[in-house]
């Protein structure tokens, strides 16, 4: 299958070096990679944080809840066929 979405973040300076924020994404699941029939779709949201460690290295993470989702022929509220309940992304990069 494949998975195609959507997403969006707003974040805010809180300190010298870091940044806060929400992210919202919406992602929507097909069956083949032609994004032919969707199968399932689900929208997520959750806290970003970003800090500067120092002038060559940074930390950001993200932390997303599905809200609200719908798997074909499944009655349940979330899509747990096609998606995990939650997402994280811890990414650490270097400059140089």
């Amino acid at each position: 299958g494949a998975v195609a979405g959507i997403g969006g973040a707003l974040t805010a300076r809180v300190g010298q070096t870091v940044f806060l924020g929400v992210e919202m994404r919406y992602l929507m699941a097909f069956e083949r990679m032609s994004l032919g029939q969707q199968v399932g779709s689900a929208l997520y949201a959750g806290p970003t944080g970003y800090w500067r460690i120092s002038d060559t290295a940074w930390l950001s993470a993200a932390w997303n809840i599905q809200l609200a989702g719908h798997a074909n022929n499944d009655p349940a509220r979330l899509d747990l066929t096609n998606f995990s309940r939650q997402l994280v992304r811890l990414k650490l990069g270097f400059e140089f």
